[in-house]
């Protein structure tokens, strides 16, 4: 059954928002039946704009979001003042400007974004919840990455690179950008299973104070190149010969990584994933379109297309490992891969790919 609630449309009574979760985290969302995988909770159309600046501005045009962002203004539904912009000063806006920032989040675009519900969510590192964009309109969805019992708080996490970052990092993380130190279940785990793959080191890697060294700079190249392509990527026609230089850093790094930690370490993760997306936009921005078929070579796979399947083929099988099948990470490489040209089934890794053509076909089944 269908209800209207505050402008955003549900589609079951699954889910309810309450004023205390408990815990101290003051307002969020609360399962009232059991809710299946894939199920979709929430739809709603948000505002955006390209910069943080300009989504704040978005802000300002809507009483309602300014009301829940500048808490210092209060008023009833039908009291908001017409001269609402005008009554907030300097340290108003910086205040919404601030608030912007930490309950917005970023689209597939790159534009930041703000939904007046869907950003209410609390966050947890274990997550029974992500938000989509969806696929044939702006609007953002919620979904249940696995069953969520009735009672049981729905959570997000904040940030998708969080998942993929150990405890430390995590909690060291949140802090920082939202001013909290995470208490979820997976933080209070001693033995979390996903936590101890991210930091598994791979058999003969570096060993002692230099093996130390040796991972810190590791770390600061990652971080770099991620920075690096996050920007590149961003642009509305990025240079070929910045994507092509870029391109050659990333595979120099990756075979250094590939020496000193496991697959489903934290940075090797990270970095197939931000490779991934580098060698995807460039393949989209070179001569061979985005067919992938060098003229020069007949009906064979360019050297570019070919790199591009392998180091998707070995992202999916890291993440498969550590994130949950319907976890927004996973459905982007999957995405990207879909874009492909199909080559048979002689392709295909075996289990890896029926995996998440199995997580498709279940999203697909639980559309409205």
């Amino acid at each position: 059954m269908r209800l209207t609630v505050r402008g955003v449309r549900w589609l079951r009574r699954g889910a309810e928002m309450v004023e205390e979760v408990g815990g101290g985290k003051g307002r969020g969302f609360l399962a009232r039946t059991r809710i299946e995988e894939g199920e979709l909770m929430l739809k709603e159309q948000p505002i955006r704009g390209r910069s943080l600046e300009e989504l704040a501005r978005q802000v300002m045009e809507d009483p309602k979001l300014v009301r829940v962002l500048h808490a210092p203004l209060k008023y009833e539904r039908k009291e908001v003042p017409k001269d609402l912009r005008q009554r907030i000063d300097e340290e108003g806006w910086s205040r919404i400007v601030a608030q912007s920032s930490l309950n917005g989040f970023r689209n597939a675009r790159g534009d930041c974004v703000l939904a007046r519900d869907a950003s209410a969510f609390n966050h947890s590192c274990k997550p029974n919840a992500a938000i989509y964009p969806c696929p044939t309109s702006d609007d953002v969805q919620v979904r249940a990455l696995r069953q969520i019992r009735t009672g049981q708080e729905i959570a997000i996490c904040y940030d998708s690179t969080l998942y993929a970052l150990p405890k430390a990092m995590r909690r060291q993380e949140l802090l920082h950008r939202w001013g909290f130190e995470c208490d979820c279940p997976r933080c209070l785990d001693q033995e979390d299973k996903v936590d101890k793959m991210l930091e598994a080191m791979k058999g003969g890697g570096s060993q002692g104070p230099e093996g130390a060294t040796r991972l810190v700079d590791l770390e600061l190249g990652v971080s770099h190149f991620c920075i690096l392509a996050d920007e590149l990527c961003d642009r509305e026609s990025p240079p070929l010969d910045e994507l092509r230089s870029l391109a050659g850093r990333g595979e120099k790094l990756l075979a250094e990584l590939d020496g000193e930690v496991a697959m489903t370490h934290w940075l090797m993760l990270l970095m197939i994933h931000k490779y991934s997306l580098l060698l995807w936009h460039l393949l989209q921005r070179s001569s061979l379109g985005t067919e992938g078929f060098d003229p020069d070579l007949g009906n064979e796979l360019s050297p570019l297309e070919a790199k591009l399947r392998s180091i998707l083929r070995l992202g999916m099988a890291a993440e498969r490992q550590v994130f949950p099948s319907l976890h927004p990470r996973r459905l982007l490489l999957y995405s990207m891969w879909d874009t492909l040209p199909d080559l048979g089934e002689t392709w295909k890794t075996t289990g890896v790919l029926d995996d998440l053509e199995a997580a498709n076909r279940l999203w697909n089944e639980r559309e409205e």
